[in-house]
């Protein structure tokens, strides 16, 4: 009986995963380009002033302070600008 050749059962594992890898990343790619992230300029952000009295987001911040913070309360919400620091 003809034992098979290590080297040839090795390079022929090599090439199908090389080929299953190369076709997922393809696969991968196809699906990054449907589901595209939108770019900075094309995605609208609310008003300032909208935003600084969202219920949603002050019942987010309050509740958020409470657990991090037990005992403290959030007195006044300033919106600034992208960047700045106190």
């Amino acid at each position: 009986m003809d034992e098979p050749n290590l080297v040839t059962i090795s390079l022929s594992a090599f090439t199908a995963v090389l080929v299953l890898l190369s076709f997922l990343a393809l696969v991968i790619r196809g699906i990054a380009y449907l589901f595209q992230e939108r770019s900075a300029a094309t995605v609208t952000a609310p008003e300032p002033s909208a935003r600084a009295g969202d219920p949603a987001l002050l019942a987010a911040l309050h509740a958020a302070t409470r657990q991090r913070f037990p005992g403290h309360r959030i007195t006044t919400v300033e919106e600034t600008t992208t960047g700045s620091r106190r």
